[in-house]
């Protein structure tokens, strides 16, 4: 039998393929569909009779193969068991199915269709979500999560042993790829009916997020696992509240949607970029699966921190290396949820009041100094990279939005790069603020930055690696490059340290401990972790209530690491 050939698409705007899945009795039967031509009205003028299917392709190992007007097209295992669940027995089903509505053999075309992507999901009628096979008692699983969000008592109390192999079986329902997949998140962020299909247990997609979140504070699941779980499932949940017409715009950055999910898993790396285009308030790229992922990845660069950045990329690899001017505007002294909404978390920030004196109107200087102390407060989304007290929040020159990042191995590691409050302090307006402090000169810092999409957290080997970039895009001519000597950025290191303790009741012995060791015998690899210690150590609330008397000052002992402690030991 021949090989399924794809007709190109109708020559009119937004069009895109449907397949209907035909009808039969016998379950073992092969599975047969046609594809049709489908022109995308505009929202909210008529109803749509189709259904998108949110699914993980899978592994290609053992394709399998599906007849479409009599011909054989190979899809993967797991979307082949979903059309079983899928195929009615009477009637047809009207279903749009990325792997095969789109040419997967045409870039060209992939490109376009992406770009449709959040219509086609907005204007299903429902958006079926194929979650796998029954397995692990997933059936169990979703009657636990029916009830719970149901808060209906099951007839017979389970024991607590029950209990617990219910709330396993949740657990590893939450586990399957499907909540790790970076497009699901464009998926349901865009439906306004959902269903979650399991084998053949079926719950609607409100039921089934409400329920977990009902459930979320008795599940013992990794923190990692709760953050990716999280924010589908409030995507999820939001719905069925969504408008009859779909927005063509999102309410967050690219760069605010990368910070939050560039760790979710995706087949391609561009994916990771593109998945998110439908999501994002601004437009900056276009689909293009021609380009190298590393010419994606500098795209992403230049659009977040603008042409003044200095580029070098680790190709095949989601590894940047960056160096940029900015200025500080202060560290994070605390970090904490936010208990009115999952994905959200507060910050406290010491020292940006200082920073922003320019900006405070009628403030003399004991006002700023305990506006300062006191610190400045900021609801963020909750990033892929936890943010961590120590961090150290700066601008950098030509980026729109501030940026968190933290000391590691003679680099500065990229927490996120948007950073932007979702609140407005009564007396402070940030977009005015940071306007200011691009039209001032002094101070600004150099700072060689390591953006790492590989990993959630900056405690890994990875960093140790970069010596020798393979490939660089520098885009700065102005600016030397990541080829400086470990000396000069030692310097920056210790002058960004050095920027965040200002007007401090302990600047001065931190400044002391940076002095003695730039001028050390020490190993310079010894004097980069030595200057992010100090940079942790000095948190306000530590100095407060931790402290000792030393020089007439507070000295946060129980906060430093060991290593600080026996450097202020010799100064000593």
């Amino acid at each position: 039998m021949s090989q399924y050939k794809y007709s190109l698409l109708t020559p009119r705007p937004e069009t895109i393929r449907m397949l209907r899945l035909l009808p039969s009795e016998d379950n073992t039967a092969q599975i047969q569909c046609q594809l049709v031509d489908y022109t995308l009205p505009t929202p909210g003028t008529e109803d749509h009779p189709y259904e998108a299917l949110s699914y993980v392709w899978g592994s290609e190992n053992t394709p399998q193969s599906i007849l479409i007007d009599g011909q054989t097209l190979s899809v993967t295992e797991n979307l082949y068991t979903a059309l079983l669940y899928l195929r009615e027995r009477q009637l047809e089903r009207l279903l749009w199915i990325d792997a095969i509505c789109i040419n997967q053999g045409d870039e060209d075309e992939k490109a376009q269709q992406i770009q449709f992507m959040p219509m086609i999901y907005g204007q299903a009628s429902q958006v079926v979500v194929w979650l796998g096979e029954t397995a692990d008692q997933s059936d169990k699983a979703l009657e636990t999560i029916r009830l719970t969000a149901d808060d209906e008592p099951s007839e017979d109390k389970p024991t607590d042993i029950q209990q617990e192999l219910n709330h396993t079986a949740i657990v590893r329902l939450l586990e399957r790829p499907w909540f790790r997949r970076i497009w699901v998140l464009q998926e349901v962020y865009a439906a306004q009916d959902i269903l979650v299909l399991c084998g053949d247990v079926k719950i609607h997609g409100y039921t089934f997020s409400s329920g977990l979140k009902d459930l979320s504070l008795s599940l013992k699941v990794r923190p990692e696992l709760q953050s990716l779980v999280g924010s589908v499932v409030y995507l999820m949940r939001g719905a069925i509240f969504r408008p009859g017409t779909t927005s063509s715009r999102g309410t967050l950055s690219l760069g605010e949607l990368i910070d939050m999910y560039h760790a979710r898993a995706a087949t391609k790396k561009q994916d990771k970029v593109y998945a998110l285009l439908g999501m994002s308030s601004d437009s900056p790229l276009l689909p293009n699966y021609k380009l190298p992922w590393s010419t994606v990845f500098q795209q992403v660069i230049t659009y977040i921190f603008s042409e003044k950045a200095s580029i070098r990329i680790w190709p095949h690899r989601d590894l940047a290396l960056i160096q940029s001017r900015g200025h500080i505007l202060g560290q994070i002294i605390e970090v904490k949820s936010d208990e009115s909404q999952h994905d959200r978390h507060i910050v406290r920030i010491r020292n940006i009041a200082l920073q922003l004196v320019v900006t405070r109107r009628g403030d003399n200087r004991r006002t700023l100094y305990g506006r300062n102390m006191q610190g400045t407060i900021w609801t963020l989304h909750v990033s892929a990279k936890p943010i961590q007290k120590g961090d150290i929040v700066c601008l950098l020159e030509g980026a729109p939005k501030p940026s968190i990042i933290r000391p590691y191995k003679g680099y500065f590691s990229l927490i996120v790069t948007s950073a932007t409050p979702l609140q407005e302090e009564e007396d402070v307006r940030w977009d005015e603020i940071f306007e200011t402090l691009r039209s001032r000169h002094d101070p600004i810092r150099d700072m060689s930055l390591i953006w790492d999409w590989e990993t959630s957290h900056t405690n890994s080997g990875k960093l140790q690696e970069l010596e020798i970039p393979m490939e660089s895009t520098d885009t700065a001519p102005g600016i030397s490059g990541m080829d400086s000597e470990e000396t000069k950025r030692f310097d920056d290191l210790t002058l960004i340290v050095r920027d965040t303790l200002v007007n401090m009741d302990m600047g001065f012995a931190a400044t002391r401990l940076l002095d003695y060791l730039k001028e050390s015998k020490l190993p310079i690899s010894e004097k980069f972790d030595l200057a992010a210690a100090i940079s942790r150590a000095w948190g306000y609330s530590a100095m407060k209530e931790l402290g000792v008397d030393i020089i007439g000052e507070t000295m946060p002992i129980a906060e430093l690491d060991q290593e600080v402690t026996d450097l202020w030991d010799q100064i000593e």
